[in-house]
């Protein structure tokens, strides 16, 4: 699922948001001293029982195609399982991972008798991407001094050891004059500008993250809570704007201490939890003990993780680290270990960088300083390249298509699968007319791959393998494909579209419904799963259902023999990939299961899907479809609240909503770090009440207060947390 959002660190002595659900987040910290005895025992803990434990399940290997599990759950765990697995690399744009799960998705609806030859004879549809950045291989770096110890000094910097650059960076050979200018901030409102007499133009300048007193509750820079100064974005323009050539970003010594507490919390966490569950497993039998045991190798691959995490010093940040909606810049933007930033303070200035942040925190006076006689030297080769983009199509013909005498068997029949039964059912035959219409069944198939923008885990380069969102939703769609083109043609249409490029902007939904295929008949209805692999309590949201006023009758009927609580909202233009489809007037449904802690993070796992539940999905959207397929009269649109272009950009407030908060209020299950709602002050777990003059009782009302406002518009945002009643003041910012 897409969620755009303006990445920062999270505010100060604040929890992990992963931490409220399960132990997840958890980066790259240091841990500079011996450990306790206590501390000890619990990592002797850890290695033991992550040898007790069984190993996780195995990806599927070799050749995409393997022989389907018996059953529908077999065939379903199959699919999740394979596109979620580490090999696929998260199915980023760009990486090869992504290319093997559009030949595996193509191969699998090819093998339920879908048509895969539309596309000029091939299932992809091609669409141009965005531009990627790619390290390019001819970078260097080192600090080169006239002075020093022993006459003339250099600093020599190794990439990926001492430094990093970043992918918003700029490229170019690099020969020019230092500036250490401490956190980069101007906040003349604050009485606080360290570029203030100084001139850094055609300069590299040397910025510590985050910023100053940041323990101090009565510091003017919002006391413990991070500033917009603190934003990456900020620190960058600000540079820009005095004219820098290069920038170098390090680390502060206050947010490592803060992620070295975080981890130690994790660990212990980890570990009593792996200790009750190992002890709970000799109590358990069939399905119960499975599912302990999924738990069991879970815990037991984030304790081998955070025993990694011990041994790293001042992280670098990685190439792809997420950054939210900084652009590209003209400057190279590196990231230096605090080592050779603390070796270019002695040997220029003769001052230890922990000595600097000392004085900035105790007089909040700036320490800026020209580092004369010392340049930066070195290239930076950052590449933007074309990315070509695929949606994966099959389509089940309707009855008014299908040849008296079946559909031609393909030139291939290895390749393309056996062909289904294909003659019509009585249900089918006994309608009094076959409609040249369509309607399109979709779900994206790509997500965040090693991270970067869109990532909640800022612990640097990790898989994210995407199991929910949205692995869970093209295993689905998979599944309806077999349902339907086992029952043979229907009167309308079916296309089903793996889409890609969702996580980057609902690129292939939206180009599959601006450039029809050839013959396509016009599309009217649509059908979207989106992260639907995490059912609880037989609870299934469905979105959209004011977007045609049959939709309800149609679930409630199709519902009847299935038993699911349904959750029905009328909203439509929610960022997925039915928006595009809403905002050409095609009613559309969403089907979703609920947010989660591990949305948009490494932890999103296929251990954690709910395969049952995706089977209920799957019957009861195959259903539905055929109930769309056998309606007489033509499904019509009808207006909720405003009708959005087809890519709004809408107020945005960067809180996570979970659908299915108990009582008044919409409760927030993630606050995304730098977004407007943590600016504000709002924390996970909050339940917003009211949003400007709207009360919100559901996301629904949320949503739609959210489409009343504007960009950049302030307004008070009521909530409960805990016992206690806030009203906080919020700037909405941009957002999809």
């Amino acid at each position: 699922m897409h969620s755009p959002f303006d990445e920062n660190p999270r505010p100060r002595g604040s929890e992990s948001p992963g931490l409220r659900c399960m132990f997840v987040g958890g980066g790259r910290w240091p841990f500079r001293r011996a450990l306790s005895a206590r501390e000890s025992s619990i990592w002797g803990l850890l290695a033991i029982l992550a040898i007790l434990v069984l190993s996780p399940p195995s990806a599927v290997g070799g050749g995409p195609l393997q022989a389907q599990p018996r059953g529908d759950a077999g065939r379903l765990a199959n699919d999740a399982r394979y596109l979620s697995a580490p090999e696929l690399q998260g199915r980023g744009i760009g990486t090869k991972g992504i290319e093997l799960a559009a030949d595996y998705i193509a191969r699998r609806m090819a093998a339920e008798g879908l048509r895969v030859d539309l596309c000029d004879g091939t299932p992809f549809q091609l669409f141009p991407g965005p531009n990627r950045p790619q390290l390019g291989p001819d970078n260097r770096l080192r600090f080169v001094g006239s002075h020093g110890a022993e006459g003339a000094t250099q600093i020599e910097l190794t990439l990926d050891e001492d430094y990093s650059l970043l992918s918003v960076s700029g490229s170019g050979v690099l020969d020019m004059p230092l500036v250490f200018v401490g956190y980069g901030i101007t906040a003349k409102a604050e009485g606080f500008d360290e570029y203030a007499g100084l001139d850094v133009r055609g300069k590299a300048v040397v910025i510590l993250r985050h910023e100053p007193q940041q323990a101090d509750p009565h510091s003017v820079l919002n006391g413990t809570q991070n500033s917009e100064h603190a934003l990456f974005r900020r620190k960058l323009e600000n540079a820009r704007q005095h004219g820098a050539a290069a920038v170098i970003f390090c680390t502060d010594r206050f947010n490592l201490d803060q992620q070295l507490s975080d981890l130690k919390r994790q660990w212990q966490t980890v570990a009593e939890r792996l200790a009750t569950q190992q002890a709970k497993l000799q109590e358990l039998s069939g399905d119960a003990a499975k599912s302990a045991k999924l738990e069991i190798v879970w815990l037991s691959q984030q304790s081998q993780r955070l025993a990694a995490d011990l041994h790293q010093q001042d992280p670098l940040l990685s190439f792809h680290v997420p950054l939210g909606d900084v652009s590209a810049a003209a400057q190279p933007v590196f990231h230096c270990r605090r080592n050779a930033i603390n070796k270019l303070l002695r040997a220029c200035l003769g001052l230890d960088l922990r000595y600097v942040e000392k004085s900035l925190d105790a007089e909040l006076r700036p320490q800026s300083k020209e580092l004369t006689g010392w340049r930066l030297q070195g290239r930076a080769d950052v590449r933007r390249e074309a990315v070509q983009l695929r949606n994966v199509v099959g389509v089940l013909d309707s009855v008014a298509l299908q040849p008296s005498a079946g559909r031609t068997p393909p030139s291939d029949p290895d390749a393309l699968g056996p062909e289904p039964r294909r003659e019509p059912s009585p249900a089918d035959s006994a309608a009094a007319t076959a409609f040249n219409e369509t309607i399109v069944v979709g779900a994206h198939y790509d997500h965040l791959g090693f991270g970067g923008s869109g990532s909640l885990d800022t612990s640097g380069r990790q898989v994210h393998p995407g199991a929910d969102d949205n692995a869970s939703g093209v295993a689905v769609l998979l599944d309806v494909a077999h349902r339907l083109g086992a029952a043979g043609p229907l009167p309308r249409r079916v296309v089903f579209v793996a889409f890609s490029g969702e996580e980057v902007g609902l690129l292939g939904s939206t180009y599959h419904v601006t450039h029809p295929l050839p013959s396509q008949a016009p599309v009217v209805a649509m059908i979207n799963f989106d992260m639907v692999g995490r059912m609880l309590n037989q609870r299934l949201m469905v979105l959209g259902c004011g977007t045609f006023w049959g939709f309800e009758g149609i679930l409630d009927a199709a519902n009847a023999g299935h038993g699911l609580q349904l959750v029905k909202m009328s909203l439509g233009a929610t960022p997925s990939d039915q928006l595009p489809f809403v905002a050409r007037q095609i009613p559309a449904l969403h089907f979703f299961t609920g947010m989660h802690g591990d949305y948009h993070r490494p932890s999103d796992q296929f251990a954690k899907l709910n395969i049952d539940g995706m089977q209920q999905v799957g019957r009861l959207a195959a259903d539905v479809v055929t109930a769309l397929a056998r309606l007489p009269q033509r499904p019509l649109y009808a207006s909720t609240l405003n009708t959005p272009s087809i890519a709004p950009k809408r107020a945005f407030l960067g809180g996570v909503p979970a659908p299915d908060t108990n009582g008044p209020g919409c409760r927030l299950v993630a606050v995304l770090p730098g977004g407007p709602a943590q600016r504000a002050g709002v924390q996970s777990g909050d339940v917003i009440v009211q949003l400007a003059n709207w009360k919100v009782d559901d996301i629904e009302d949320l949503l739609g207060a959210l489409q009343r406002c504007h960009q950049g518009q302030q307004v008070p945002l009521t909530l409960r947390r805990g016992e206690r009643r806030l009203t906080l003041e919020v700037t909405l910012s941009a957002g999809l």
